[in-house]
């Protein structure tokens, strides 16, 4: 990036040395484009979008991949090199995203197990993890954490799972209008966990506009 904002410089501010590189590019009959400033472009595609919640994660780094990775392949020689390095960047530093965002797969029927069994201990774990960690945020608006876990969330699994496919997606605002009160701790977490914001790119815009 430091190596990408010098050429910037060196192009925007110097018109000999831009005359240059344009004279140079003739002789090897070559067409060549002035750089623009590298300060608004997102180099995170889907990553960096407004209202990035956190079950919404996993898929937008699989989208960004995926992206980057139809970029590559339709790129010549160097931009090949520098996608490829970003690709592995990525990868590297959302290493175990599956793992990390676990909790995030309650509110997602669509991850959940098929199997009538395998489905009633479904959950307890990762419930259990997000209602330790917000503890003092829960108990401070009244949840009861331990009816949340051993009475609505098996309540709610049966009825969620016995709806069609089509239905699961919008469960939980389903959920929200007609289970309020039977449900009214367990959606308590399940709100806490759909509005949990992954982006920084408003906060990060805001830093910049007080730069100016």
């Amino acid at each position: 990036m430091d190596i990408l904002k010098g050429l910037y410089k060196q192009y925007q501010h110097s018109p000999k040395a831009w005359r240059e590189l344009k004279d140079l590019a003739d002789v090897f009959n070559q067409k060549v484009w002035k750089m623009t400033n590298l300060g608004g472009t997102s180099w995170s595609l889907k990553l960096q979008e407004d209202g990035l919640t956190l079950p919404e994660a996993p898929y937008a780094f699989e989208t960004a991949v995926l992206r980057l990775t139809a970029m590559e392949i339709e790129a010549g020689n160097v931009k090949q090199t520098l996608l490829c390095s970003v690709i592995a960047r990525l990868q590297s530093r959302f290493k175990g995203v599956e793992t990390h965002q676990v909790p995030a797969k309650l509110v997602d029927p669509r991850e959940w197990v098929a199997d009538h069994q395998e489905l009633a201990c479904y959950g307890r774990d990762h419930l259990t993890t997000v209602c330790d960690h917000f503890a003092n945020v829960l108990d401070r608006i009244g949840c009861d954490r331990d009816k949340a876990q051993h009475v609505e969330w098996p309540a709610a699994k049966v009825l969620i799972k016995s709806l069609s496919q089509s239905l699961q997606r919008n469960a939980w605002q389903d959920f929200f209008l007609d289970n309020e009160q039977r449900s009214s701790n367990l959606l308590l977490i399940v709100e806490l966990i759909l509005v949990l914001p992954l982006s920084t790119a408003t906060v990060e815009r805001d830093f910049s506009a007080m730069k100016r």
